[in-house]
């Protein structure tokens, strides 16, 4: 869908910063409600799912952009963030429900003749009242577009131009800089044309390590949203169970 592309490329363009970002911006891995899932139903993970854990390994933290102890935290935060955007997550005066453990597997990478391939994978284990609820394995696949830069030629001919006047004294770097933007403002309508869908877009960044970040990050989102999607359709009762004080006991059976 394009404006799931658009919403993509929009958050991946803090990517690139990360590095030198005090924390990790979570932002771009969490599942907000741009997506079309579901939103928790009565049952037992209504407002009942808590985040025990989540972890990834040191490679997958330097793919999504910066060192594990700042890409950790994030990851539980983004996905805590994503839960309670759907009605999932549990409050601090929830008792019971159920804990999660979550983590990220190793990127599979693919490169292809458009950009790049990249599967996320989180593997979950649950614990507590509605564990049978959870899936135990969300994972989606991203592919970042390598950007077209189909106006090389107007380069090239903005620098023959300028060599060109430049011999006959005259400076022309107000001209260059005109065309140069020119030529990125046509390069960045062709890739906004482009089609695309909900998994799949252009990254924003040049060249292979930028891309395989872009997907990386997109990926991890789209697993996120995979797993809430999924909350609720294992072996899950409709409906939360009624609670039952200690003093509380069953009404005698009737005798016919």
């Amino acid at each position: 869908m394009r404006r799931l592309g658009t919403a993509f490329s929009l958050a991946a363009l803090a990517i690139t910063a990360q590095a030198d970002a005090a924390t990790y911006n979570a932002d771009p891995l969490t599942v907000s409600g741009r997506f079309e899932a579901p939103r928790a139903v009565d049952g037992p993970l209504k407002a009942g799912i808590r985040i025990s854990n989540a972890k990834l390994g040191v490679p997958e933290a330097e793919i999504l952009g910066a060192t594990l102890e700042r890409v950790q935290p994030a990851l539980k935060g983004a996905m805590e963030a994503s839960l309670r955007n759907f009605g999932y997550l549990a409050g601090p005066e929830r008792a019971g429900g159920v804990d999660l453990d979550i983590s990220l597997d190793p990127f599979e990478v693919t490169a292809d003749a458009e950009g790049v391939f990249v599967v996320a994978r989180y593997r979950i284990a649950a614990r507590g009242d509605g564990a049978g609820c959870v899936p135990v394995v969300a994972e989606a696949r991203y592919h970042a577009l390598a950007q077209l830069q189909n106006t090389g030629k107007q380069r090239a001919a903005a620098w023959v131009a300028v060599i060109g006047l430049a011999a006959v004294g005259v400076n022309a770097g107000v001209f260059l800089s005109d065309q140069y933007a020119t030529a990125r403002g046509s390069d960045r309508a062709v890739n906004a044309r482009r089609e695309r869908s909900e998994s799949e877009g252009v990254s924003p960044v040049v060249g292979q390590k930028g891309m395989t970040q872009f997907a990386a990050v997109s990926a991890t989102q789209l697993a996120a949203a995979d797993l809430i999607r999924q909350l609720g359709k294992g072996a899950c009762p409709t409906q939360a169970l009624p609670e039952i004080s200690p003093d509380q006991t069953a009404p005698p059976s009737q005798a016919n």
